[in-house]
């Protein structure tokens, strides 16, 4: 599979063309637990060894479970 960030990640969740990981993270923040959970979900079934970023995705998770 091919390398992704969790910004390109997020764009495909959502539909969008563009943003930036501060907008990506400002919308997780608004969705409701299923919708997170299909998020993070979708990241670990494309490889956490495939997202360049995974300390950013770990800022997802984190808020995810409420940290």
């Amino acid at each position: 599979m091919k390398k992704r960030t969790v910004l390109q990640l997020y764009c495909d969740f959502k539909g969008w063309q563009g943003g930036t990981i501060h907008q990506c993270f400002s919308d997780f923040l608004t969705l409701g637990m299923a919708d997170k959970d299909r998020f993070c979900n979708m990241v670990f079934r494309h490889g956490t060894e495939n997202v360049v970023d995974l300390e950013t995705f770990g800022n997802f998770t984190k808020a995810r479970i409420g940290l």
